[in-house]
């Protein structure tokens, strides 16, 4: 309940209701001007390596390596499945 000066119990202030979301959009704009960012990734030779091995994981190594255990392959039986994870080490 508000009190008589429009100020709520909390602390809240009416005029606390408009937003203004222009720092949102300064830094939408200072990201642009970096480049994207995954900008990193540009000119890298993935590679997955499978290894022969029980073990449900998959890890990522510097320089676009990728380690898929085939114990993940035989967890996950979709082809989006598997995707994921291996998006998810990109």
């Amino acid at each position: 309940d508000a009190s008589a000066d429009g100020k709520e119990e909390s602390g809240w202030h009416k005029e606390d209701e408009i937003l203004d979301d222009s720092w949102v959009q300064q830094s939408r704009k200072k990201g642009h001007e970096k480049g994207p960012a995954t900008s990193h990734l540009d000119g890298l030779n993935w590679e997955v390596l499978v290894v022969n091995e029980p073990v449900v994981n998959a890890f990522c190594l510097p320089g676009g390596k990728i380690v898929v255990f085939t114990g993940l392959l035989e967890h996950f039986k979709s082809d989006a499945e598997i995707a994921t994870i291996i998006g998810h080490e990109v």
